[in-house]
């Protein structure tokens, strides 16, 4: 951005006119000798006041073309900056809704361990079949699983909040 700004202050600073001395090493020459003669000097002046009005047309593209890459930086800046706000915004909403879904999971997990202690007195007991107790094995394990996913979900999407809000992937030693 500083480097298309000063792109763009230069094209407008080539608008103004310019005053150029020369020198050469050594003897005097005839730029010398040109810049001393009042006649030489004025025609030098009147030609670098009236060569930006000669080069205008292209001086004036230059300073749009300058303009719009400027505007073009702008908005690739916006949309990275709008890009980030969004993928932010949606790992904090999706960190919500997990843990939401984490802690009903859990309380699931834990309803159905207390079932498949209770089907395994009940088996011990002779009240149950075997096909009931299993059932309530599965039921746990299925729990469980879920429950175990979302974890992972959840573990996924803080590291996804973490590269958005602009941390580095590489592990710290």
């Amino acid at each position: 951005m500083r480097s298309l700004d000063s792109r763009l202050e230069s094209a407008h600073k080539a608008l103004l006119p310019r005053v150029t001395l020369t020198a050469g090493g050594g003897t005097s020459g005839s730029a010398l000798a040109d810049l001393a003669d009042p006649r030489a000097a004025a025609w030098n002046l009147a030609m670098g006041l009236a060569q930006p009005v000669f080069t205008g047309g292209r001086l004036l593209a230059d300073i749009e073309l300058s303009e719009a890459r400027v505007a073009e930086a702008v908005n690739r800046y916006r949309d990275t900056a709008l890009n980030a706000f969004r993928e932010v915004e949606q790992a904090l909403a999706a960190e919500a809704w997990l843990r939401g879904q984490e802690a009903a999971l859990r309380e699931a997990v834990a309803q159905t361990q207390a079932s498949r202690k209770l089907a395994v007195y009940s088996y011990r007991n002779g009240f149950i079949e075997i096909l009931t107790l299993l059932d309530s094995y599965r039921s746990t394990l299925s729990a469980q699983s879920a429950h175990l996913a979302v974890k992972r979900q959840l573990l996924n999407n803080r590291i996804d909040l973490y590269l958005a809000l602009g941390g580095d992937v590489e592990a710290r030693r």
